[in-house]
């Protein structure tokens, strides 16, 4: 999965109490019980999916930020 362009993904992953945020993902691809996530630096992350909890997709750059609730 790519996202499109001006959006990226923050992936959550947690393993034997360590966790590690990644973001900034432009691309996901599921291979078995791996994620292969890459970023807009080029780093490419392998992490096992059982181990990944949450994501969120950031809005797309240079939109206005809203105060409050939607």
């Amino acid at each position: 999965m790519i996202l499109p362009d001006g959006r990226s993904l923050t992936l959550y992953v947690a393993a034997d109490g360590a966790t590690l945020t990644v973001g900034r993902v432009q691309s996901l691809r599921l291979e078995g019980q791996l994620i292969h996530a890459k970023t807009n630096k080029g780093e490419h992350y392998i992490v096992a999916l059982e181990d990944a909890y949450a994501g969120s997709v950031d809005a797309p750059t240079g939109t206005a930020k809203k105060a409050g609730f939607v």
